[in-house]
């Protein structure tokens, strides 16, 4: 229930295991940080293209992810200012729900 296979799913497989998470009912995290752990993730990835992260971002809030977006946005900001890779794991936690 933290959205992490959401996360694994955004990063390492691709639509078609999203998808299969839904139909199974696998949960979000209910604080609204599956969003920002998979835009961490995606962008420290350096072998996904930009296409690849908007569609999987996109995907999630299409399906209706939870999102807290002054932690979305303080990470986005983190990642403008210092780069994907000096973004560490728990970055997305630590900006923790408002």
């Amino acid at each position: 229930d933290d959205g992490e296979p959401y996360v694994q799913a955004a990063c390492h497989g691709g639509p078609a295991m999203l998808r299969c998470l839904r139909r199974l009912g696998c949960p979000w995290a209910p604080d609204g940080s599956t969003l920002t752990r998979a835009l961490v993730e995606l962008i420290n990835d350096p072998y996904k293209s930009r296409e690849r992260v908007q569609r999987m971002l996109s995907w999630l809030l299409d399906q209706g992810c939870p999102v807290d977006w002054d932690a979305l946005e303080a990470t986005a900001w983190l990642i403008k200012d210092q780069g994907a890779d000096k973004i560490p794991a728990g970055a997305a936690e630590a900006a923790g729900p408002r």
